[in-house]
């Protein structure tokens, strides 16, 4: 699976589990000044979704889809 792909399933399951937008999330985490350390491990806590500060940082940068 694409990285891509794989940020299009984990806001799939965010919108649909929760009804956030994960986007959305991240991008106000990331004005915030909040670290990508800190931002994977409120994914993790808040979505049970499990990922790296690398793939925080690829996902920031993914134009919305």
């Amino acid at each position: 699976m694409s990285g891509a792909t794989v940020h299009q399933l984990a806001r799939r399951v965010v919108l649909v589990e929760y009804g956030h937008d994960l986007t959305a999330v991240l991008a106000a985490m990331a004005g915030e000044g909040v670290s990508l350390r800190a931002m994977a491990g409120e994914v993790a806590r808040r979505y049970g979704i499990e990922v790296t500060h690398q793939t925080i940082s690829t996902w920031l940068r993914y134009p919305d889809l």
